[in-house]
């Protein structure tokens, strides 16, 4: 329950400046701030309360209160610091939103803070997104796995995430090769809404060759980070980062993962939040499901073997409206191939992904031509390369 109820439409510079000086407070942690914003309602209301000394929060003795005093009182944490010439004004101090070439920032007091991320115990004091911010008020389910996907991962992953948009899910994960690019491109492919949460900053898109993908996503759903917009990525970032994409979620689901994988990170925390839990079943000699049939023995997570379980689940808990994009034909155009070729070469990927040595064998074609189609056919929609000179066909219409 929280104990201020109040919610900031707009932060104003002087707010801003505020959370950024008390975020940048040490030993003053996600789950102290929690109980600071829900105390004081915004991070001006905690200012005032610090300056004098009237500040009354459980974990907060006088040390702390010293050490806040100290960083609330001097130090500039200004969006000048961080940006430069490149932060927008508004003629009305009051109404200034913190907007840039890095997106918008959005804080625990602001009224579009996503409502299930807040009740998380730690949820991130502010994070920074680009694209369409409404999409973190849609229902959400999180799709994550390995990075280093097997071909039926990646399948299963965009079949999953292409069933979940069409219904007026949104898809979240977290730009990673392997599952979470599946995912994301799943959505896409659906013309759903998908959220990248990234582990780096929002002007620092890792891995680098998802850049054209992480456009996509901010054209057609939100990329969000609670880092500064310039950090570069680091290791303990990428664990950190998952709290929020389960946090924002009803769901996860787990399609793919080693035993010590990232994605059973998301598993565990998806747990600890009291989150449904769901994870696809894989086979018994294949490493890269071995992390997710062990959650299934563990019955740590619900076997899930089709989309329509979770949808109808969410629907019949009134988290789903009943009607969805599934209910209107998907928006793509019919694509026609543009020569016999073609054709051929989308009949070999018809039952299982290929290497282009056995696509060569199975056609007989040894020339340039064949590279030719390959890739017209991948930009056309219809196949997708995979790592190792594979293709597999993609879900695109065909005329």
């Amino acid at each position: 329950m929280l104990l201020n109820q109040s919610r900031l439409v707009k932060a104003t510079r002087e707010e801003w400046i505020a959370r950024r000086k008390l975020n940048a407070t040490p030993g003053i942690g996600f789950r102290l701030q929690k109980r600071l914003y829900d105390q004081y309602g915004s991070a001006l209301s905690i200012q005032r309360a610090v300056l004098n000394r009237s500040l009354r929060v459980e974990g907060i003795g006088s040390s702390k209160l010293d050490r806040l005093l100290s960083h609330v009182a001097g130090g500039n944490a200004g969006p000048e610091m961080l940006f430069g010439a490149h932060a927008v004004k508004n003629e009305d101090p009051k109404a200034e939103r913190i907007e840039s070439d890095f997106g918008s920032m959005l804080g625990y007091s602001d009224s579009e803070y996503p409502e299930l991320l807040r009740h998380i115990s730690d949820p991130p004091p502010y994070f920074w997104v680009k694209g369409l911010p409404e999409s973190l008020q849609m229902p959400c389910v999180a799709v994550v796995g390995t990075r280093r996907a097997s071909a039926y991962g990646r399948r299963t992953a965009h079949r999953l995430a292409f069933e979940l948009a069409r219904s007026g899910i949104c898809v979240v994960s977290g730009l990673a090769y392997g599952i979470d690019r599946a995912a994301h491109e799943g959505a896409l492919d659906a013309g759903g809404r998908t959220i990248a949460v990234l582990g780096s900053g929002v002007n620092q898109i890792y891995p680098r060759e998802h850049r054209s993908l992480a456009q996509k996503i901010e054209d057609q759903g939100c990329v969000v980070s609670e880092f500064e917009p310039q950090t570069r990525p680091e290791r303990t970032h990428f664990p950190q980062r998952n709290r929020i994409i389960s946090g924002l979620s009803r769901a996860t689901i787990v399609v793919e993962a080693f035993e010590k994988a990232g994605a059973l990170v998301t598993a565990a925390l998806c747990i600890d939040q009291k989150r449904d839990l769901y994870a696809v079943p894989g086979r018994i000699d294949d490493a890269t499901s071995s992390g997710t049939n062990s959650l299934l023995e563990a019955s740590a997570a619900a076997v899930l073997t089709r989309p329509e379980q979770i949808i109808a689940d969410m629907r019949a808990r009134g988290w789903l409206s009943s009607q969805g994009v599934e209910d209107k034909p998907v928006e793509t155009a019919p694509i026609l191939p543009r020569s016999k070729l073609e054709f051929q070469i989308l009949d070999c990927l018809s039952t299982t992904h290929r290497h282009i040595d056995e696509i060569e064998a199975c056609l007989e074609y040894r020339d340039a031509s064949l590279w030719t189609a390959l890739l017209q056919l991948e930009c056309d929609g219809l196949i997708r390369a995979l790592e190792g000179n594979y293709y597999e066909r993609t879900s695109a219409q065909l005329q």
